[in-house]
């Protein structure tokens, strides 16, 4: 038969045990709480199709000024035909042409041409391309650009012939 003493000892062994196995439980609570919220804050800054467009406070800002751009180019009666060629290079790059004319249909040479453009998948990844003039047909323009993606594409054109800008936006969707 135990005595009390050696009772009490096995009670408090037990109790202490008991103590270890809650506070335990308790904290890897909590470590994995804090474990979740740091693989939830990863996931969420590291996902490149959560983004925000470079410069769109900047562009929010100097809103009017653009629609001023864009009034100016409309009276300028300069058209600027866009386009993404479908088959890719081996690097997944393709050809952008900008064919730029006049109000009476004519090629306009010896621009500056500059184009952004960005899926909207991938805000964050605006490419930027300076076309150059082609030697064998004057008003077109060609850069190639890495455009993988198919689908929405956001893009702006910025050209400069002497004095005279023109500028341009659009959306375009492109199904490779």
């Amino acid at each position: 038969m135990p005595t009390s003493g050696a009772m009490r000892a096995d009670d408090d062994l037990a109790e202490r045990r008991a103590g270890w196995k809650w506070a335990g439980l308790i904290v890897g609570l909590l470590a994995s709480q804090i474990l979740i919220g740091f693989v939830a804050v990863w996931l969420a800054v590291g996902d490149p199709a959560w983004a925000v467009v470079p410069h769109y406070r900047e562009k929010a800002l100097h809103w009017n000024e653009w629609e001023q751009l864009q009034e100016a180019s409309r009276h300028l009666g300069w058209e600027a035909d866009f386009v993404i060629h479908a088959p890719a290079n081996a690097l997944g790059e393709r050809q952008v042409e900008v064919a730029l004319r006049d109000h009476e249909g004519r090629p306009i040479p010896g621009a500056t041409v500059q184009l952004e453009l960005y899926h909207h998948a991938r805000g964050a990844d605006v490419l930027v391309s300076r076309p150059v003039e082609s030697p064998s047909s004057p008003g077109l323009y060609v850069a190639t650009v890495p455009a993988r993606r198919p689908g929405l594409w956001e893009w702006r054109l910025d050209v400069h012939q002497g004095k005279r800008r023109f500028v341009m936006d659009g959306r375009d969707n492109f199904n490779w």
